[in-house]
């Protein structure tokens, strides 16, 4: 119950805010149970009318295994299921008990999205998504967060934690 007063008040404030335009980074990892704990509420801001949301994962460049699922979660951002591939990643990991990571975390996402086929291999290896991907790493290099969650609002101000989602609609 309490989540759901949480979530009404969200959305009733996103409604409010809907006449301001903000850019909203949310800097987060897969890995991060706040930021699965939030992901409802990150939702439904990145759809909200006025909103620009930038997603920003932190992850190890150098670990294969990292790089195919971040490529594979900006390639479903292009094809408009970003949130749906970030929901379903994270229930591999937080709800399955996959390894984050994994090949298995990454197939189940990929099915569960109806990803898992030629043409988005294709396009998660394309020019297109590794320009996502890159605008992301400058992103997070410029913003130097430590912590996940981290909600930037239009590049300048900070908020981190569960409650920072919050505190940017509560102030509209």
């Amino acid at each position: 119950m309490k989540y759901k007063l949480k979530f009404k008040f969200i959305l009733m404030t996103l409604l409010v805010f809907k006449s301001f335009a903000i850019e909203l980074t949310e800097v987060f990892s897969f890995t991060c149970s706040h930021c699965y704990n939030v992901e409802a509420q990150v939702e439904q801001a990145s759809i909200a009318k006025g909103v620009t949301f930038i997603p920003v994962p932190l992850y190890d460049q150098q670990k294969l295994s990292e790089v195919a699922a971040i490529n594979a979660y900006f390639a479903a951002i292009s094809l408009g299921k970003g949130n749906l591939f970030k929901r379903a990643y994270f229930d591999a990991i937080f709800i399955r008990g996959l390894e984050a990571y994994s090949k298995e975390a990454l197939i189940y996402a990929l099915n569960q999205c109806e990803l898992n086929n030629k043409p988005f291999f294709e396009l998660a290896g394309s020019k297109k998504v590794t320009a996502m991907v890159n605008y992301a790493v400058s992103l997070a290099i410029k913003y130097n967060v430590t912590s996940t969650p981290t909600f930037v609002v239009n590049g300048t101000t900070f908020y981190e934690g569960e409650n920072g989602i919050q505190e940017i609609f509560a102030g509209s």
